[in-house]
């Protein structure tokens, strides 16, 4: 039997319909908001909930790092914790958050054929790439990369969602990621001294 290779190994058996998550959420948030409705528009709401949705995936990839034999571990904990980081918006964070995931990015990169099995496991890399997604469409929308592709009829609704839409986005990149940080429990828990 031939060993796949890491690289391939990782981008197949993925359930592309995960990526359909962010954009119909995009598109739900589009629907419900209308510039006089202050709900959309009020930060704490979604600011409050990246808090909650971060700080939970920080704390359940700090669980299954100190209870799994897994060397995924490591790296998910980093990533949530770089993450939960900027929602609390400690000073460097905002630029911090960029550095720390090209950092990690290394790090998985140099354990790429260790985490070949513990990314195949279950659905998490499904979901993993899903929340990926949902990073990438809201920082997107926070530099307003749509901007250039509405067309000018469209640009003063742009004006009007992009914060809300961005904010929200955010949110729902947190959720998959808490999903992402429940998925593939390898089940094998380190052995107790």
């Amino acid at each position: 039997m031939v060993k796949a290779k890491p690289m391939k190994a990782f981008f197949s058996n993925i359930d592309w319909r995960l990526f359909l998550v962010a954009p119909l959420a995009a598109a739900i948030i589009a629907l419900v908001f209308a510039p006089e409705r202050d709900i959309m528009l009020i930060k704490g709401i979604p600011e409050f909930m990246a808090l909650v949705l971060t700080g939970a995936a920080v704390a359940v990839s700090g669980f299954r790092l100190k209870v799994e034999d897994n060397p995924l571990m490591p790296l998910l904990f980093a990533f949530c914790l770089a993450f939960f980081s900027r929602e609390i918006h400690f000073a460097g964070t905002s630029t911090g958050v960029y550095i720390a995931v090209v950092l990690i990015a290394l790090w998985a990169w140099c354990w790429r054929e260790r985490l070949v099995n513990p990314v195949n496991t279950g659905r998490f890399k499904s979901w993993l790439f899903a929340a990926g997604w949902a990073y990438l469409l809201a920082l997107l929308v926070q530099r307003r990369f749509f901007k250039h592709v509405f067309p000018d009829s469209l640009l003063a609704w742009e004006g009007h969602i992009h914060v809300p839409m961005e904010e929200w986005m955010e949110v729902v990149a947190h959720a998959l990621l808490l999903v992402t940080v429940f998925s593939g429990f390898s089940g094998s828990l380190r052995k107790r001294a």
